[in-house]
């Protein structure tokens, strides 16, 4: 389909379902665009990155038992 025809077909919409195709789109190339950028970085880069983000959130898994309530559940035979 062409741009032409889209766009033609999109003008038998009204404009709250245009609104929604458009914020729809907008989201996923907002993702493509991040996924993108995720494959582009080096292992290292990733690494570096996720230790950072493991570093920030140590303080509250050390001190939230919210956040590590389910590992009570680690060592329980879920095949009874």
């Amino acid at each position: 389909m062409t741009k032409e025809q889209v766009m033609n077909e999109l003008s038998n919409l009204s404009v709250e379902e245009r609104l929604s195709i458009v914020e729809s789109l907008t989201h996923d190339l907002k993702s493509e665009i991040m996924m993108s950028q995720l494959k582009r970085q080096s292992n290292e880069e990733r690494r570096k990155r996720l230790s950072e983000g493991a570093k920030i959130m140590l303080n509250d898994y050390l001190n939230d038992k919210e956040l590590t309530a389910l590992t009570a559940l680690d060592h329980e035979d879920f095949h009874g």
